[in-house]
């Protein structure tokens, strides 16, 4: 999952991409930027899994692999979708969101109806036919929207976690 949403939010969306395959959706955590709070997920992998994460799912994605070569557990490949290694300000490689833009954002995810509306925006932007997309995730976020602590401490999570380090 990315932040924010539910399994709920997501899993239309990946049955439409998995057809007859097998799937497991995992709710995002505050725990899973540990080693720790990701472990119990390698009982779902094996040599023909995809790990894939959206967002702050893809950075928790990658730590997944990580931990999955380091004790010799198999997938087949990683799949990282509008996922970069670290989500606020680094100054190697990738410039992240500005600290105070971060701060901005947070402020929107205190705000539950001004969440629900921009946020679906903010993900379908650039997208073919933005305005029919848009009406379908907003209803959809919406109904599927974290509860507020576990946003905010997934938003600690998402502010803090930085996995330069494995890849």
């Amino acid at each position: 999952n990315g932040w924010s949403f539910t399994s709920g939010f997501t899993e239309p969306y990946v049955q439409q991409f998995a057809g007859d395959r097998t799937f497991h959706i995992e709710d995002i955590s505050s725990d899973h930027g540990s080693v720790d709070g990701l472990e119990h997920l390698l009982a779902y992998l094996h040599k023909g899994t995809a790990i894939v994460g959206w967002s702050l799912g893809g950075m928790l994605a990658i730590r997944l692999a990580f931990i999955a070569e380091a004790r010799g557990v198999k997938f087949s490949s990683l799949v990282c979708l509008a996922a970069a290694p670290v989500f606020v300000g680094y100054e190697m490689t990738f410039q992240g969101m500005s600290h105070e833009a971060f701060a901005q954002f947070e402020a929107l995810a205190k705000n539950p109806e001004e969440l629900v509306k921009q946020f679906p925006f903010l993900i379908t932007q650039g997208t073919q036919d933005q305005r029919k997309l848009l009406r379908e995730v907003r209803a959809a976020y919406g109904m599927h929207v974290q509860t507020v602590a576990l946003r905010d401490s997934s938003l600690v999570l998402l502010r803090d976690l930085d996995v330069n380090q494995e890849l």
